[in-house]
């Protein structure tokens, strides 16, 4: 019975934060990156292929929802139902996809906390976990110090609700980049890699950001961890649904975006993309640490007891990897877009979760807050909040139009 009222309480808070964000969602349509996507899902349905679109996803989803909507009933019931469906069929259909989105994030972590914290009463963590869970989905950089003039450039956002690709790979890149981390030593499966390869597939076709990264942190956290437990890794799992596919999509999407006389090309640039954006180095170091201040604190304080933690390794791996590429490449015709700061986007959201996860097991495990080490709960609470505080401000900021770059 305290079940089945549990799953029912989740239900409900989980409601509520799509509803938050739907909000939000539905706001966008009309402005930022929507649009446009938006337009090449229509294109997407009238010709079938984009052309030099390589992240095709999005509009793929947009088609089929569009085709899924009970239009035939709708055109029936009045002439005003006809013209909204003729006119906002696909901004309805992406705002659904973006529901959809971020039903299936909040789902996953709230099976994901569950699965993780252990300590503390029932009550307790069912509190904790509906808290945290639209906490992770809120975070900002602590942008107090440049607020109004700026809260976006030079910093790095795990939540930006202007992007709808980036929306829509969120939930796929935690799956693929836990699934690795469960499978690494296990054995293998072929039930395991049919589901690596279809999370791979859609996170890399939805946003190929998070692919170019976590295949060399892999890489390097083989050689740097377990270079002498190599004869013990999942190399089928590795070989095959997580390194094959990112190569033969990758490979597609360098040739339909880059190849040609009319593409863009990849080039080296060592830190022209974020000096366009902060006007020193000081200050670009300043931002990035105001991004990730809170995961930052945890790993300290918690060094030790994670450090042989297999995600922890890998979650600043990829992270390191993010950012080295967002610092050295960029595009020819397209620098002002930072599109290799995706990668570090969600290397901070990453971040940021695997640090709440490990927050959330300190604060269930605290008994007082009275004790000798209460004093790193609160500071990091505390700094936690600040990260929250900022991400209502840009929420409502956004709602209400005086959003500035």
């Amino acid at each position: 019975m305290l079940e089945k009222k549990k799953i029912i309480l989740l239900a409900f808070f989980g409601l509520l934060i799509t509803a938050f964000f739907g909000v939000m969602m539905a706001h966008e349509l009309k402005d930022s990156d929507f649009p446009q996507h938006i337009d090449w899902a229509r294109q997407y349905a009238e010709t079938g292929y984009l052309n030099k679109i390589p992240h095709t996803l999005f509009a793929k989803f947009v088609v089929i929802i569009r085709a899924l909507l009970p239009a035939n009933i709708l055109v029936l019931i009045s002439p005003l139902a006809k013209q909204v469906f003729d006119l906002k069929s696909f901004e309805i259909s992406a705002w659904l996809l973006m529901i959809f989105s971020y039903i299936g994030t909040i789902v996953w972590l709230f099976w994901k906390f569950n699965k993780e914290w252990s300590g503390g009463g029932k009550n307790k963590k069912l509190g904790l976990m509906i808290v945290l869970v639209f906490t992770i989905l809120l975070v900002f950089p602590i942008f107090i110090f440049t607020y109004p003039q700026r809260m976006y450039l030079g910093y790095i956002s795990p939540n930006p609700f202007h992007n709808p690709t980036y929306i829509l790979f969120r939930p796929f890149v935690l799956l693929v980049f836990y699934s690795i981390v469960e499978n690494l030593f296990s054995r293998w499966q072929w039930k395991k890699s049919i589901l690596m390869l279809v999370f791979l597939l859609c996170a890399t076709l939805a946003k190929p950001s998070f692919t170019i990264t976590i295949l060399p942190a892999v890489g390097i956290l083989i050689v740097l961890f377990y270079i002498r437990e190599i004869k013990k890794i999942n190399w089928p799992y590795l070989f095959f649904p997580l390194g094959l596919t990112s190569l033969v999509v990758l490979i597609s999407q360098y040739i339909v975006n880059y190849s040609g006389y009319w593409g863009d090309q990849v080039v080296f640039a060592p830190f022209k993309v974020v000096m366009s954006y902060v006007s020193s180095w000081p200050l670009v170091l300043i931002f990035w640490v105001l991004s990730i201040l809170f995961p930052i604190l945890v790993s300290t304080f918690y060094f030790r007891e994670n450090v042989k933690s297999i995600s922890f390794q890998l979650v600043w791996l990829n992270f390191f990897v993010a950012a080295l590429l967002n610092l050295l490449f960029g595009e020819k015709f397209n620098l002002g877009s930072n599109n290799f700061g995706w990668g570090t986007m969600i290397a901070v959201f990453l971040l940021f979760l695997e640090a709440i996860i490990i927050f959330g097991k300190k604060l269930l495990e605290l008994k007082t807050f009275c004790s000798p080490k209460s004093w790193q709960i609160i500071l990091q609470g505390g700094i936690l909040l600040i990260h929250l505080i900022c991400g209502f401000i840009y929420y409502y900021d956004t709602l209400a139009g005086k959003f500035v770059w």
